[in-house]
């Protein structure tokens, strides 16, 4: 999170902020309950303050990785920031449930107001949001819980008319990245489209079947992943009918 103050608040206003006084909470649905509030006292959730006069290079938006393009608004958000109020929930292991999932945007905004945020960086998914943007979207649903959020699905291009899906985010459920065999760039948007269903129910699940069987423009594809790796490979078949 880009911010202006560069120290953390206290951990009573950051818990008063993200529970009682969070302006997303609608009657009977608070944005965070008993369970996700849990994650405040958990050892897996580090956050700290990296000043930009000591790491200049994280407010380098050239340095992201090739599939993060911010625009000149959010450019302009980031290079208005003083220092980077860093927010990470690492598990070794498979976590049970995705309560980290409505955690986190939540308190990412929560810092926004308490240390005037300009921008948020999600390194998992590679998403830019802005401080404003975050907000609105929560405003519009506060569950934050949701496949729009927290993974990206982008068409790749690459040799001789060809190219390849890959997602980003799934990690957040413990699950490896997925990205297609090469395909000819004419079959972009059903490619993509098949891709993002997948990683959507991905995340909402937790579980990546290695064969999936899916809908499209009146037609049924058959998604076959590959068994190992960091990242499967997926192959899409068209399904014919008899």
């Amino acid at each position: 999170v880009y911010v202006q103050e560069t120290k953390l608040p206290p951990a009573e206003k950051m818990m008063d902020r993200m529970i009682s006084a969070n302006p997303h909470n609608r009657p009977g649905r608070p944005c965070i309950g008993a369970q996700e509030g849990m994650i405040f006292s958990d050892v897996r959730l580090h956050i700290a303050v990296a000043l930009r006069e000591k790491n200049p290079y994280a407010f380098r938006p050239d340095l992201f990785t090739d599939d993060v393009a911010p625009n000149a608004e959010q450019l302009d958000a980031i290079a208005a920031a003083k220092a980077i109020a860093k927010v990470r929930y690492a598990s070794r292991a498979p976590l049970r449930n995705a309560n980290h999932l409505q955690f986190l945007p939540h308190l990412a905004h929560s810092l926004c107001d308490l240390m005037g945020g300009t921008a948020i960086y999600d390194r998992v998914s590679g998403s830019v949001w802005l401080a404003d943007e975050l907000g609105a979207e929560l405003g519009k649903n506060n569950n934050a819980n949701r496949p729009a959020l927290h993974v990206n699905v982008a068409w790749v291009p690459g040799e001789e008319g060809t190219g390849h899906v890959r997602t980003r985010g799934l990690r957040k459920r413990g699950l490896p990245e997925v990205e297609t065999y090469p395909v000819p760039a004419d079959q972009e948007v059903i490619a993509t489209g098949l891709m993002i269903k997948l990683a959507h129910e991905a995340l909402r699940t937790g579980e990546l079947p290695e064969t999936q069987t899916m809908s499209d423009f009146d037609c049924e594809f058959i998604v076959e992943l590959e068994r190992a790796g960091p990242i499967r490979q997926a192959r899409i078949k068209r399904k014919m009918t008899t």
